[in-house]
């Protein structure tokens, strides 16, 4: 509603809305139309426009609140602070912000997108397992149905051809005995006695030859009661008993690793979420391995150094500078090393029931720690031993000296010693396991990672595992929360992996093959908001 100048009208000075004479609007709010962006200027408590600013407060204020609450407050008016509003940089962050959060929205606006039209596919695979499954089971069950009724219809005909023969045979003994009636009864009533004593003789010779083909034919098993029946598989019979259900439906949920073009400002990212970090597998080296070998342990050691176990040609070899040197041959096959100091390793002899501590420097044997069994897998963290008896399904945890501290069972036979703890995998149950030094299980990650072969763990205590199944290395965050793939084999030659394994303070993961190559990686970490 407009009006004359309050001025000419006798009104109060505070009444107007301008310093200058001319039309005003009042400072009541109901008097004209709202909208939505004039909602944000008034006072809910007094209902009417803000004209100042408390810096002490952070917050807009009216009329009232400046006389009230805000009285002692250092005010300013309002139009001080919103000059220049459209170009501060706090408008440009929030502008910002808004952009980034609408492409965050986006993204996983078009993630469950494809994970819906992924999840169509999926059941339709399922549906097709079912399918497959069901015709398989038919296809069995119709080969392992003609199998009986051939089987049913090979013995009916031999039991058959036999009964055959036998009543053929004693249909023949029957006729002749007839016959020789007959022919004794003619010679009685009109042979002479002559004659009749001759065929009485010749028909009890022959009598004798039927009666003793009788005797055989009651030895055999000719006679015996032949009966066919069919005993069927006892499985078949509880089948709809036993199996009450063709399968499970499995949702399974794994951690997503969402990436955004951009993140928030830093401002907004503190309070909306953490940090995160990034680690990638970036490619440092590669080498050739000595023909003939079998590798089934190795160990990065200082100055570049690696060392290997030949299993096959019973030596310990020694990779630097892309050079490989015999350190030291053994009687019997060894199995894996792990670093005790820097030129001092230790050897697994599985036959020999032994670890051996040997100096790569003067390349001979300078201890000898013996257990009760077979020992296979070994690994020190620079004050204890870890020294693995598979066929026990156990740990044994000794000091440097090969003294045992503790003994506990563990899943898998693979598994690296760091940071107080004992990581493994089980290659039978698809599990990566954590273990502290008395055997206490602290977390597991089952069912990801297929067929875990090779584990290895960093200073950070990420645990980095090979999976046969797939081929690829997998990154598992501390814990054992979520995991991701960090190579895979179309990234590296991986088929023919052996082993993994990370000096403590090292930032390489090392790769080795069985018998082709060895690669080596550095371990990159970012941090992103």
């Amino acid at each position: 509603m407009e009006h004359n100048c309050p001025d000419s009208l006798g009104q109060r000075e505070d009444k107007r809305n301008s310093i200058d004479h001319g039309q005003t609007i009042t400072h009541t709010a109901n008097q004209v139309k709202l909208t939505n962006s004039d909602m944000n200027t008034i006072c809910k408590t007094h209902n009417e426009y803000f004209e100042n600013y408390c810096v002490d407060h952070v917050t807009t204020c009216c009329r009232q609140c400046k006389e009230g609450i805000h009285d002692r407050c250092q005010v300013l008016p309002l139009e001080t602070i919103t000059r220049d509003a459209k170009y501060s940089v706090t408008s440009k962050e929030v502008g910002t912000d808004l952009k980034h959060l609408t492409q965050e929205f986006q993204a996983i606006e078009n993630f469950l997108s494809k994970m819906k039209s992924s999840i169509d596919d999926q059941r339709k695979k399922c549906l097709e397992e079912i399918r497959q499954v069901r015709s398989q089971i038919n296809t069995h069950l119709d080969t392992l149905e003609m199998n009986v009724m051939k089987e049913i219809s090979t013995e009916y005909e031999n039991l058959k051809s036999e009964l055959e023969v036998t009543m053929k045979h004693t249909c023949h003994n029957k006729i002749t005995l007839q016959d020789m009636a007959k022919e004794l009864d003619i010679s009685s009533r009109d042979g002479t006695d002559t004659q009749f004593f001759f065929a009485v003789r010749s028909t009890k010779e022959m009598l004798k030859n039927i009666s003793q083909s009788l005797d055989e034919l009651r030895e055999t098993d000719a006679l015996s009661m032949k009966n066919i029946s069919v005993n069927v598989d006892p499985t078949l019979n509880a089948f709809n008993k036993t199996i009450e259900s063709f399968g499970k439906a499995v949702i399974k949920s794994t951690p997503s690793v969402m990436n955004y073009s951009k993140t928030v400002s830093p401002t907004f990212a503190q309070m909306a979420r953490r940090s995160e970090v990034t680690i990638s597998l970036e490619f440092c080296e590669r080498f050739k391995l000595p023909r003939n070998i079998d590798v089934t342990g190795c160990v990065q050691l200082p100055d570049e150094k690696c060392v290997l176990v030949d299993r096959r040609q019973n030596r310990l070899v020694l990779h630097q500078s892309g050079n490989f040197k015999d350190i030291v041959t053994f009687a019997n096959s060894p199995f894996d090393v792990c670093p005790i100091e820097d030129s001092t390793v230790a050897v697994t002899i599985p036959n020999d029931k032994a670890v051996v501590y040997v100096d790569i420097n003067l390349g001979k044997i300078i201890k000898t720690v013996y257990f009760a069994n077979e020992c296979y897998n070994v690994d020190c963290d620079g004050k204890r031993l870890a020294i693995g008896f598979p066929k026990r399904e156990k740990v044994i945890v000794a000091d440097l000296e090969g003294k045992e501290i503790n003994c506990f069972k563990i899943r898998g036979k693979e598994f690296t010693l760091r940071n107080n703890e004992i990581y493994s995998v089980s290659e039978h149950d698809d599990e990566v396991l954590c273990y502290d030094l008395f055997g206490k299980q602290k977390w597991t990650y089952p069912d990801t990672v297929r067929k875990p072969v090779g584990v290895a763990v960093d200073q950070r205590k990420y645990v980095y595992v090979f999976s046969k199944s797939d081929e690829t290395i997998y990154i598992i965050s501390p814990y054992g929360s979520n995991s991701r793939i960090v190579m895979d084999k179309e990234d590296a030659a991986l088929s023919d992996f052996s082993r993994l394994c990370m000096y403590p303070d090292s930032d390489q993961l090392f790769v080795c093959g069985t018998s082709n190559h060895a690669l080596v990686y550095n371990v990159e970490r970012k941090r992103t908001w």
